[in-house]
């Protein structure tokens, strides 16, 4: 993936969301959605799509302590290509990844946004990666500071496409 490629998936530090506090995944996954239909992001119609498949693929991991969730759905909901995270006060439950019962405690969600499906593939691998580095996470949860979880992200994510 050449740099002009990584310069069309934005992520910025209005697309952080720190210490939410949410009761559950569709909350937070309707949240998420409607702060990306704002920015112009996103179609309206991401929200209902996201949510659908979550719950037709969930992708709750679990590494460790540390539970993280990478929803994403179909490009057709997508104006532009984004990365939005939110990092929760307290986890909230999703279905684990390639499961349609185990539950996992989240506590860090890295929405997906693309409209080129094969950028989808490169951004997973790296987030399965980052899951792996609690020790990463760990300060991503700890973080106070938005441009702090963005250097993290860009470090840790982006820079390694």
């Amino acid at each position: 993936m050449s740099d002009q490629d990584l310069d069309k998936i934005l992520f910025n530090e209005e697309l952080i969301f720190l210490d939410l506090d949410m009761d559950n995944k569709e909350e937070l996954l309707k949240f998420m959605s409607e702060k990306l239909h704002a920015r112009k992001y996103v179609k309206k119609s991401f929200a209902e799509n996201l949510i659908k498949r979550e719950h037709a693929y969930p992708t709750g991991l679990k590494a460790n302590s540390i539970g993280l969730a990478i929803p994403h759905t179909d490009a057709e909901h997508v104006e532009k290509s984004c990365i939005a995270v939110s990092v929760l006060k307290r986890p909230i439950d999703f279905i684990a990844a390639g499961s349609f019962e185990d539950l996992v405690e989240i506590n860090i969600v890295v929405l997906l946004a693309l409209k080129d499906p094969n950028h989808q593939l490169v951004l997973l691998q790296n987030l399965v990666d980052l899951i792996q580095n609690e020790e990463v996470l760990r300060t991503i949860i700890n973080s106070n500071n938005k441009k702090g979880v963005a250097d993290i992200i860009n470090k840790n994510l982006l820079n390694k496409i």
